[in-house]
């Protein structure tokens, strides 16, 4: 089967998708052409398992201090642009279409005779499961900014939804744990502020990655610049970690079984809603910002949740390879019974 497969750019859960399906598709025959959107093509990096990708400028979110701008995201998009790159593309030459909400391939083969098969976090949304932030605009973009005709989505539980576990890479967790050791990956927060909050811990080292070049040290503070290799090995070896409330990073910490503080993006239903998952699941600790007092005792906590989910990649790649259907409830109720809890 030739299969066009999408995936948005603009943040690096959906890639770290991407990553475990691309094998998967690979080892089962299938012929895949991966396109990407959302941020400068210069940005990619570590992306030899996609092969010979294309990068449009599709759409993406912006973000101005710490908070979803829904005015920036409307006014820094090219809707011209973008509906060019939709047209350029013939959908004809494929027998399925993925998105993992990326526009440009669901816009292009929404006509497409097979329709788009939507896979990802963000379609769990049209489903009843925890909501926060709840406002027009959040569910104006779950609608249309990368419809399927066929939409699956994935969560940390089912809320009796007919929705998958997370897609995740294989990962595990260092035998060699240092517990002083927190990696830091909150974009939406300066990098000042942060250095400002974390440098009065002096008993903890934390790795921070942010857009810097070089390596900086201040102190107990280490601003890393961005890379696959060196994050994930400091995700495996840390004792834990402070992130935004990102679908994608929540799912490797939970497996990982680390301990972390989940600040979810002020104005952002996603990330607002994945928080209350997490607290109504009593997964993770979440704080609306990273205060003093809340960094203080979280650092005092030693207690972490650790679950085991299946190789959904490889349950969706063996239907997709069968032509079985993907919305079966039975299917889906077995995959969650793969599901450990430690």
């Amino acid at each position: 089967m030739k299969i066009l497969y999408g995936i948005q750019g603009t943040g690096n859960g959906h890639i770290t998708r991407g990553r475990a399906m691309a094998p998967r598709l690979s080892a089962a025959g299938h012929e895949v052409d991966f396109l990407f959107s959302g941020r400068p093509a210069a940005q990619y990096f570590d992306m030899e398992c996609f092969g010979e990708y294309r990068a449009f400028t599709g759409l993406t979110l912006k973000i101005n201090q710490g908070k979803l701008d829904y005015l920036g995201t409307t006014v820094g998009n090219s809707p011209l642009k973008f509906i060019a790159d939709a047209r350029s593309l013939n959908c004809q030459e494929y027998d399925q279409i993925i998105t993992d909400f990326e526009p440009v391939t669901a816009w292009a083969g929404k006509n497409h005779i097979m329709g788009v098969l939507g896979i990802g976090h963000q379609y769990a949304f049209q489903h009843r499961i925890p909501l926060a932030g709840d406002n027009l605009a959040g569910r104006l973009v779950f609608r249309y900014f990368a419809p399927a005709k066929q939409a699956i989505g994935l969560h940390w539980h089912h809320f009796d939804q007919p929705i998958l576990p997370p897609i995740l890479e294989a990962t595990e967790s260092s035998a060699d744990i240092d517990e002083t050791l927190i990696l830091v990956y909150t974009p939406s927060l300066s990098t000042q502020g942060l250095q400002e909050l974390l440098v009065h811990h002096p008993d903890f080292h934390f790795h921070v990655y942010t857009g810097v070049d070089q390596p900086q040290r201040q102190q107990n503070v280490h601003l890393l610049p961005f890379s696959r290799e060196g994050f994930q090995q400091d995700l495996r070896t840390a004792g834990g970690v402070i992130c935004n409330a990102g679908f994608a990073l929540i799912s490797e910490i939970l497996t990982l079984g680390k301990k972390a503080l989940a600040i979810p993006l002020h104005g952002h239903m996603e990330q607002l809603s994945n928080a209350a998952a997490l607290q109504q699941l009593n997964l993770m600790q979440t704080a609306p910002e990273l205060t003093p007092s809340t960094l203080s005792n979280w650092l005092k906590q030693s207690s972490a949740t650790r679950i085991r989910f299946p190789d959904t990649a490889e349950q969706i790649v063996q239907r997709l390879t069968e032509g079985a259907p993907l919305d079966d409830m039975d299917w889906i109720q077995s995959v969650w019974k793969l599901v450990e809890y430690h």
